[in-house]
């Protein structure tokens, strides 16, 4: 007996020496009933007596730090736990050490308030309020599901289980979406009815640390020989917590919803059938309908092409004879429209006639009494003469009054003779259309004298500015019909009666046009009573007039614009304001440079 004893203190004494050291494994545990839950400081449930086996097995000394889900992941991705048990696989791309053995199956179910009717179909889910925890995968996945299958389903989160069965009970969703897991343990402390609706199935297993990813292995070979021994801890744990085997009600509930599933359907053709029926038997009376109209229709449509075609030809006829008359009266409003413009052309060289005249008379009219003045004094002389009655004095009084009429002559002859050379040069260059080099300071200069006369008339002063030196080559006819029609346009319009100061600024520049050619730049202006805002579009338009009735044709500037454009090859546009005058720039080439 005492040698015994003795063989087996030695035993106990010797164990130290070769037993392995015992391993410190954490972890997490968060309120997740019946499968783990912690309540002061002591840790229960099926996943929990299963560790407890495990560590029994694998000499560890497991210590339980409680905390929610998501303060738990963040513990266990910094190594603080080493397990995380009851998780479902995250596929977010992260890496993850997922035990491969899940610990068992869950899905979601969807659970309603005491005396209210579950949903039996996924049609009758549609427009209803439906809760769902925000940290769960089965809600997220359940409304990707839903929304594919055309159900709109107004989904509410909630942070907790127990924040999800108070808004159920308070009415504030229809229905709430958990775990069959803690939906199955719940409902029988609040008397929540269950569906028969089975909802995104998803694994629970076991989440490991970066450190404590060398358990897997160890952990796999434990469950996958409980799981395959009916009688091992693992199925007397689960009909502890749970009351019956998974495969049992997961089997279950399959046939159920198989079943629901396939009377809907059956219903569902039943239905579809006689609405196909219903629509086919309604479309061929429509048809039918449609082709008795249809014929009656043809019948109709033959009698009104017959009818409407012999009222096109009638018409045909009758539109050919009104274009022959549109052409005729066409061209006869152009050959009016050119005869008007040639009419104004002459009616501007007539007032330039009628003021030349006028100018010419002057100095004619002076030049001819210092002829009758000088023939007087000579017939006195020789009178006084041939009476030998002729003094010193009447000789040196008829050479001083000869002297003074001498030159009285030459300056009003020379004056007129400038007038007609003037005038000669402008209807010369008006009746030939050819191009010459001038100094264009001269020769607006010569213009301005043949305009001079109904100028004066009107007490409107012409300056004449910018670069008098400037040589171009151009057309000088109708440079001069441009200048002319414009100051006639502006004796007649520009000025109010009472205005003083009329004054006319023409400005000659040279400029480059965008095809880098010379360009004269002529800037015409006055300042009189402008033109409206309205009217300024307008300006070039033939027959366009804002003094008809005082003798305004509109063809003026019209007239200047097709000069301009045509003739010059050039552009002209307007600047004005009300009370600040009217400007026209005009831009042309220099016809002599390429």
């Amino acid at each position: 007996m005492v040698r015994i004893l003795s063989l087996l203190l030695l035993v106990l004494l010797a164990r130290p020496l070769w037993a392995a050291e015992p391993r410190d494994v954490i972890v997490g545990v968060y309120d997740y009933p019946p499968l783990l839950s912690i309540k002061d400081g002591r840790a229960s449930g099926f996943v929990i007596d299963i560790l407890q086996s495990i560590a029994r097995e694998k000499n560890w000394r497991i210590a339980y730090r409680s905390g929610t889900l998501y303060e738990l992941r963040k513990a266990l991705q910094s190594n603080e736990i080493d397990i995380l048990p009851g998780v479902v696989r995250n596929t977010n791309g992260e890496e993850h050490h997922y035990v491969d053995v899940p610990l068992l199956q869950d899905w979601g179910e969807l659970y309603v308030a005491p005396g209210k009717v579950p949903a039996n179909s996924i049609t009758e889910l549609n427009h209803r309020r439906i809760g769902r925890l925000n940290t769960e995968k089965f809600g997220q996945l359940a409304q990707l599901q839903l929304g594919m299958a055309g159900m709109e389903i107004q989904w509410q989160d909630f942070p907790t289980y127990p924040a999800l069965v108070a808004a159920l009970l308070a009415g504030q969703v229809d229905s709430i979406l958990i775990s069959h897991l803690y939906g199955n343990y719940q409902a029988s402390f609040y008397d929540l009815i269950p569906s028969p609706l089975l909802l995104t199935p998803q694994a629970r297993t076991l989440e490991l640390s970066d450190d404590a990813s060398v358990l897997k292995p160890g952990l796999e070979q434990i469950l996958l020989r409980y799981k395959s021994n009916q009688s091992s801890i693992y199925y007397r744990t689960m009909d502890r917590y749970l009351g019956t085997s998974f495969e049992e009600r997961m089997q279950s509930a399959s046939i159920v919803f198989i079943v629901v599933a396939v009377i809907l359907l059956l219903v569902g053709l039943i239905l579809l059938s006689r609405y196909l029926n219903h629509l086919v038997f309604k479309r061929t009376e429509q048809l039918a309908d449609t082709n008795d109209r249809l014929s009656e229709m043809n019948r109709n449509l033959d009698v009104m092409v017959r009818s409407r075609t012999l009222a096109l030809e009638n018409s045909n006829s009758a539109l050919m004879d009104s274009r022959l008359k549109l052409e005729d009266n066409l061209n006869q409003l152009q050959d009016m429209q050119q005869q008007l413009v040639e009419a104004e052309k002459m009616s501007a060289l007539g007032g330039l006639v009628a003021g030349v005249a006028h100018e010419i008379n002057t100095p004619l009219g002076i030049a001819v009494t210092s002829a009758s003045l000088l023939d007087e004094q000579l017939a006195f002389l020789d009178k006084s003469y041939r009476a030998g009655e002729m003094a010193r004095s009447d000789l040196e009084e008829f050479l001083e009054t000869t002297r003074e009429s001498v030159q009285i002559l030459n300056g009003n002859l020379s004056r007129a003779a400038d007038l007609v050379q003037s005038f000669k040069r402008m209807a010369v260059d008006q009746s030939v259309h050819e191009l010459r080099q001038m100094v264009l300071g001269e020769y607006l200069n010569e213009l301005l004298l043949t305009l001079k006369p109904n100028l004066r008339k009107h007490q409107v002063e012409v300056k004449l500015t910018g670069n008098l030196q400037l040589a171009c080559t151009t057309f000088p006819g109708p440079m001069a019909q441009i200048i002319t029609n414009l100051v006639m346009n502006v004796l007649l319009h520009a000025f109010t009666e009472n205005q003083q100061q009329r004054q006319i600024t023409l400005e000659i520049s040279e400029v480059e046009s965008p095809e880098a050619q010379r360009e004269i730049m002529l800037v015409f202006s006055d300042n009189g009573r402008g033109v409206d805002v309205e009217a300024l579009p307008r300006l070039f338009e033939p027959f366009y007039t804002t003094r008809r009735g005082d003798g305004g044709t509109g063809l003026g500037l019209h007239l200047v614009y097709n000069l301009v454009t045509q003739s010059l090859k050039g552009r002209i546009y307007a600047q004005s304001a009300p009370n600040e005058g009217l400007t026209l720039v005009m831009c042309f080439p220099d016809q002599g440079v390429s």
